[in-house]
Formats: C-alpha cells, structure tokens, sequence
C-alpha cells in the first residue's frame, strides 16, 4: 500500500494516549472553514476519474440500497437510520446556530439520502462518491446544495482540515481498506467524524453471517448490512492504531432480528429505539476532536450525554 506522509502526519494532530476497556468491549456550493480556498485537483483531470473506478465496488451491491429502502424492512431501516442520525448530529447542528453553517462531507455518499438529511440539518454539505450513476443521482437530488466529488475516497482534493465535520453513513463496509478511508477523514475533519456501520455482533448479523450480495438478486430480498459488517471492537482498534484522540459517542439502532423489521406498532418501536450500547444492527460512532484531553479512558466519555 502507498504512504502518504504528509497525509499521516496531518491526522496526528488527533493523536494522543488511547486508553480503553480490553477485548470484552461489546458495547455544489463548499465552503471551507477559515480561508475559504479549496486545494486544486490534481493536473491529469483523468486521474481522479481512473483512480475512483479503480477502488469501486461491485456496482449491484450499493446501487440496490436505494430499492431496497423502497420495501417494507428497508423503509423501517432507513426511517430508524435517520431518527439515529438526527440525534447523533444535533450537538454539532447547535454549534451553528446565529453563526455560518458548519461545513460537513460526506464519504460513499450514494444518491444522497443522509446527505440531504444533514442539509436540513443545518450544515453546508459536500458529498463524496465514486460510482458514477450514484453520484449522478445525488447531483439530481440535491442539485445546487451541495458538491459531489468523483474521487478515490482514500485521496480527495482537498487541504488538511478542510471541513468541520466528516460522516461515512453505510459506506465503509463497502471500501476495501477501510482504515485508510478513516484515516483520510481524520485529515479532513476539524471538529468531528461520524462513522455509521452495520453491527456483526447485532441479532440481525448473527442472521446474514457469511451472506453476500448475489449477482443480479432481487433488491427487495438483500438484507441490509450484509456485504459487510464490523464488530464495534473492529473499529476501535483501527482508531486505536490511528492514535485518535477524542471523545467518542456510542448509539445503535434496529435492535430486533430481521423477521421483526415490520411497520407495525411494537416492531417499529423495538427497532427505532436510539440506545446507548453498540447492540443494534446499525451502529454509529460520534468523535469530538478535543485537543485538551490527555489520557482519558476515550470510551467511557461518550456515555454521559
């Protein structure tokens, strides 16, 4: 794999002591923030292009999460998905209030479901996609609101600290090497990332354990998180090894098994619940940037909102 030490180096301004439990642990308009500038594209204007093709996955895959939104499971999926990410991004939305709108990017954004939500929220958002039909689809859907970048998301355009948040929503079981998409966004964020990922460890893993997404399969039929999946354990120690520094907010969502994904009055209350354990089957991970802290036992910080 190619380093980038600039690009690391930028990340380590997070850095510090990451102490935490031990293996038990279950639980387009841009606006850059100060100079307002934003870092040229590279020369070859065919790179980014060749580069974005060249990390895609398999199109069927993601191109289905829309269709699959369309059905009974996936309507009451994506209804708790967004009543989770309303309330993880509220303590960032509030920040802007009386001032300008906080800037946000969005990694895998898709056709640009989450990021139309976060624009209602308040923020100034950018999206990042690297399958063009998908990209095309959020440039309709969002038009003049935001900017959707075709790149390869492990090398955007952009200076260090360009945006004041960035957020990966149901992107990063797709990319093949997630760690590297993390550590991009770390060199990006300002104030705080928010990752949202599909939980091994949830009833609904447990169900799609080995499944993948077969060729040509009926949308309506895939069940949602099952290409990929992560153990919250899985994600800690990747930012352990990226030495975040930060204080870290645990939610999950879905909670029942996928038999219980229904639109009726207590399933849909079951699995819209917003709990502070990473037990459901879509997790997702708020850091707050804190330069201050030195040595605090990270996890344990975020239990207290």
């Amino acid at each position: 794999m190619v380093a980038y030490p600039a690009r690391d180096a930028a990340c380590k301004r997070h850095t510090g002591l990451f102490a935490g439990p031990g293996s038990g642990f279950a639980s387009s308009l841009w606006q850059a923030p100060g100079s307002g500038s934003k870092a040229q594209c590279p020369e070859n204007s065919d790179q980014p292009a060749r580069e974005a093709a060249r990390h895609s996955p398999p199109a069927h895959s993601r191109l289905a999460y829309d269709s699959w939104y369309a059905s009974a499971p996936g309507s009451l999926a994506l209804q708790a998905q967004q009543r989770l990410l309303r309330k993880m991004l509220a303590p960032w939305a509030s920040r802007g209030e009386g001032r300008r709108e906080p800037s946000l990017l969005e990694f895998f954004c898709g056709s640009g479901l989450f990021l139309e939500q976060c624009c209602r929220e308040g923020f100034n958002v950018s999206g990042q996609e690297h399958d063009l039909t998908l990209a095309q689809s959020a440039r309709s859907r969002l038009g003049r609101k935001a900017e959707i970048i075709q790149n390869n998301p492990e090398q955007l355009p952009f200076n260090d600290q360009s945006f004041d948040y960035v957020i990966c929503v149901n992107g990063l079981e797709f990319a093949r090497d997630a760690r590297a998409i993390l550590r991009e966004a770390l060199r990006l964020a300002i104030q705080g990332m928010l990752i949202a990922f599909p939980n091994s460890w949830s009833l609904r893993g447990v169900e799609t354990l080995g499944k993948k997404y077969p060729q040509g399969a009926d949308a309506h039929r895939i069940p949602y998180g099952a290409h990929n999946k992560f153990a919250p354990v899985t994600i800690w120690n990747l930012l352990h090894k990226l030495e975040v520094r930060a204080s870290l907010t645990w939610r999950s969502t879905l909670l029942g098994p996928g038999c219980t994904w229904k639109d009726n009055p207590f399933c849909k209350r079951l699995n819209t619940l917003a709990l502070p354990i990473a037990s459901g089957s879509s997790v997702m991970l708020r850091l707050d940037f804190a330069p201050s802290l030195t040595g605090t036992p990270l996890l344990l910080s975020g239990w207290r909102e």
